[in-house]
């Protein structure tokens, strides 16, 4: 097994992990202090808070993945400061573990673990994955790529639903961007109202709350939106779309600050 500890212990332990049906409904209890909340349907028959993904996980299982002090501080005993950081969760259901959202309850409200979309081959929590016209997506270990085809309005895009009230500006990291030159390929961020994004006219404003684009090749760069002034729930998005060249983008990190 993955080194950790997992639900029954013998020590006596801080915290209880409660499941939600939905986000909203986590949002509006106000449970014990440091309840962990899981946003699933699925009943959860035990959990691992774990930095590896734990060894033969039964059906319902959560696995809490653990990480640095980037993320935020957990004390799971009742008489002795054990501190761990989580980061993410992910449920095993029908054989293949999915990721959920988790959040503690502490001070009174709920608590954002890691504020982070994605880090290095890493989604944290669930996402939203849109291509057509033959544009791609691909994951890989340290990060992923988004490709438009040679074909003309090819497009990639991963979105995720994020409360902005509190958030800034948004980041993402492009380890590179090959650009199709005069023929008119985009990377970059934007932010929508629905789950819906896939054409050329959300790049030049229309139909979107915000929006940052790059159309020159570039590497190891940040790209960032100012989304200071939007204060709801959106979709906020990174992707790639082309004009009839093939052009990829390799994405390492998106996260709001």
């Amino acid at each position: 097994m993955a080194k950790g500890f997992k639900h029954g212990t013998s020590s006596p332990l801080n915290f209880r992990v409660a499941a939600y049906a939905t986000e909203d409904l986590l949002k509006a209890d106000t449970p014990k202090e440091n309840t962990i909340g899981v946003v699933t349907t699925i009943p959860i028959s035990g959990w691992y808070f774990a930095a590896e993904q734990p060894e033969n996980m039964s059906e319902g299982e959560v696995w809490f993945l653990v990480g640095t002090s980037k993320s935020v501080a957990f004390n799971v005993l009742k008489k002795n400061n054990v501190t761990i950081y989580p980061m993410s969760a992910k449920q095993m259901v029908s054989g293949a573990l999915k990721a959920v959202t988790a959040k503690s309850y502490q001070n009174g409200e709920w608590t954002e673990w890691n504020r982070k979309f994605y880090e290095k081959g890493t989604f944290f929590g669930e996402y939203v994955s849109v291509t057509d016209y033959n544009g791609t997506i691909t994951p890989n270990e340290a990060n992923v790529s988004v490709k438009a085809a040679a074909t003309n309005s090819s497009h990639a895009y991963i979105g995720f639903l994020c409360d902005l009230t509190s958030v800034s500006k948004l980041t993402l990291h492009v380890d590179s961007f090959v650009a199709a030159g005069d023929f008119g390929s985009f990377c970059g961020i934007f932010v929508t109202k629905t789950s819906t994004a896939h054409m050329y006219s959300l790049w030049n404003g229309t139909g979107t709350m915000a929006v940052q684009k790059v159309s020159a090749s570039i590497s190891n760069q940040d790209i960032t939106l100012d989304v200071s002034g939007i204060n709801e729930e959106a979709y906020v998005w990174f992707g790639i779309y082309g004009t009839g060249k093939a052009s990829t983008a390799s994405i390492s990190l998106f996260e709001p600050v």
